[in-house]
């Protein structure tokens, strides 16, 4: 405790002189958000969820209003089981996908570090591109997985 302390006396943005209170500065605030390797992926992943609701509703407000479904290309128009197989193929895949891209980065990493420099995986961790790589890969998989999850709620409320 008594560290934080003499940080924040020799730090000028966490200790307010006029208050004496304790404030981090808006740029100490991004780095630590950034450091954060979940963050920007669970982002990615939020918005994946709230576009597979919204493909839903937009999906099921078709249906139900026969007119708006003519201006939709008949190519766009499966059934519940050809879209069950995609979804499903397209989640493997995904999910494939992150597993063997992140494992084959992390053991090349790890030979890295053990040989020449410890601080690799920290900035492979703060690295805004792979983190970028992670979400688009988990917000991949959760909107098909949502969509997934949104066929067999249909296939069970209709028949």
């Amino acid at each position: 405790m008594t560290n934080f302390f003499l940080h924040a006396k020799r730090s000028p943005n966490l200790l307010n002189h006029d208050t004496g209170d304790f404030v981090m500065s808006i740029k100490l605030q991004q780095n630590r958000i950034k450091a954060n390797f979940w963050i920007t992926p669970s982002i990615y992943g939020i918005v994946a969820f709230v576009l597979a609701t919204i493909s839903t509703f937009i999906d099921r407000f078709l249906t139900a209003h026969k007119q708006w479904l003519k201006l939709v290309p008949s190519v766009f128009l499966t059934d519940k089981e050809l879209a069950h197989t995609i979804l499903s193929s397209v989640s493997n895949s995904l999910l494939t996908m992150t597993t063997i891209t992140f494992s084959s980065v992390l053991v090349v990493l790890t030979t890295f570090v053990g040989q020449f420099s410890p601080r690799t995986i920290q900035n492979f961790n703060t690295d805004a591109k792979t983190q970028r790589v992670l979400g688009t890969f988990i917000g991949g998989y959760v909107y098909v997985l949502v969509l997934l999850i949104q066929v067999r709620s249909n296939q069970v409320f209709l028949h």
